[in-house]
């Protein structure tokens, strides 16, 4: 998510992570049928939401008792 949301492509994620492009592919895929979205669009904002939920519950801001 860190390399797509920095424009990488997956060509240049797989090189970056030193992993064949078939695996990166598939990782996505997987993510992105288990979050139920069906865009890159849809899953950086996935991606974001659940960063904002991790850092409201870091922070208490959910659960403030």
């Amino acid at each position: 998510m860190r390399f797509m949301s920095r424009g990488y492509s997956m060509t240049q994620i797989a090189e970056q992570l030193k992993r064949n492009i078939k695996t990166i592919r598939a990782h996505k895929f997987n993510v992105m049928s288990k979050l139920g979205v069906s865009s890159d669009a849809g899953l950086l904002e996935a991606a974001d939401i659940l960063l904002c939920m991790r850092h409201c519950e870091a922070s208490n801001v959910l659960h403030p008792y």
